[in-house]
């Protein structure tokens, strides 16, 4: 019997790009209140306190019906989850609650996330269990919208009340918006993987569905796209050059970021310059060649001891007049790790990644 298995995976991942009016921060978070959702003028945020159980909330009612909060983010779908409290109704008129997603498009680019039209006679929950001290038509709940699609790296999600009486009212708190990202090399696109690309950085081509990065911005991140580098904190690249998040790397030590060296013992500090005796003047050559050197490390934290996991070296090398087949070497543990050679037209360089190169 023979046995065949086709897999497809696909490197989907929602992520939760912002997080406001939780009970840790009941701050604005640059989302913004409007008297009205069209021709509206701008009103400050009202936060309210349950008088039962001093839970806070932001207030949405007759003279703060809108609000919305515009985001900057490479993605192909969206979507929005918040608790809502629903306070009083009309017992006639439909009052309504409408979140929507605008891709900033076009005037046809909104997309409707979630609506509820309701009466009073669609509040029967005790609201003095859930936020007042008295009796009131009421109802707690948690609204998840419908998911959003679009290939854009700028859109607004919009939340338009319309209470129908002076006393209707709505709060909102613990917003969540969650996007799906494009893969950090494509500016905009239609799903997660590199080949799904709809556009690119810098007014770079697509190429069968790719988007690639230029040699002088080798790296790219999610969010942001190509890069010279990853962050020196905190970020560090995998196989396929994407920057990854990593809270264990830190900068330990920068060395030689003055323009210049001090002309004295303790010029190489922490490093110690070995002095060559049968070319003693090789020693200067070293100003010349070691300005701007890094070293970060990543360690975890064990038992309140710091263990080294690896060492990352970042340097910036100057070359003066180097002759062909010279050679430098970086070495651990008196075992070399990496080389630079020069050759009769450039620099060979051995287990090492170049960052840039100018001439």
């Amino acid at each position: 019997m023979q046995l065949i298995l086709l897999m497809h995976q696909v490197a989907s991942n929602w992520r939760l790009v912002d997080q406001s009016f939780t009970e840790l921060q009941m701050v604005s978070n640059n989302w913004e209140i409007n008297d009205r959702c069209i021709d509206s003028s701008e009103r400050s945020i009202n936060y309210q306190t349950c008088t039962q159980n001093y839970i806070q909330y932001v207030l949405l009612d007759d003279n703060r019906r809108y609000m919305y909060k515009s985001f900057n983010y490479k993605s192909y779908q969206a979507q929005v989850i918040f608790d809502a409290y629903f306070d009083d109704a009309d017992n006639d008129i439909d009052s309504s609650l409408k979140v929507s997603y605008d891709s900033n498009k076009d005037s046809k680019s909104e997309q409707l996330l979630y609506r509820r039209n309701y009466k009073q006679s669609d509040l029967n929950q005790n609201s003095v269990r859930i936020c007042h001290s008295t009796w009131r038509d009421f109802e707690f709940y948690t609204v998840v919208s419908t998911i959003a699609n679009s290939n854009t790296n700028q859109f607004k999600i919009k939340i338009c009340f319309n209470p129908r009486r002076s006393c209707v009212s709505l709060g909102i708190k613990n917003l969540l918006i969650y996007i799906n990202s494009c893969h950090p090399t494509c500016l905009t696109c239609n799903g997660p993987t590199e080949t799904q690309c709809l556009s690119c950085f810098g007014n770079q081509s697509v190429q069968g569905g790719k988007c690639y990065c230029i040699p002088d911005q080798q790296f790219s991140e999610t969010y942001i796209g190509c890069l010279q580098e990853c962050s020196r904190d905190y970020s560090i690249a995998d196989y396929d050059k994407i920057c990854v998040n990593d809270k264990s790397i830190r900068s330990k030590f920068t060395l030689f970021e003055s323009e210049s060296i001090p002309q004295s013992n303790q010029r190489y500090y922490p490093l110690i310059f070995e002095k060559d005796e049968f070319n003693p003047r090789n020693s200067d050559l070293i100003m010349k060649i070691a300005m701007g050197l890094v070293l970060l490390e990543s360690y975890i934290l064990m038992k309140d001891f710091f263990t080294i996991k690896f060492i990352r070296i970042r340097i910036t090398f100057y070359f003066f007049n180097f002759q062909e087949t010279s050679t430098i070497y970086i070495l651990h543990n008196n075992r070399i790790q990496s080389r630079i050679i020069k050759g009769s037209s450039d620099f060979q360089v051995d287990y090492l990644v170049k960052i840039f190169e100018k001439n």
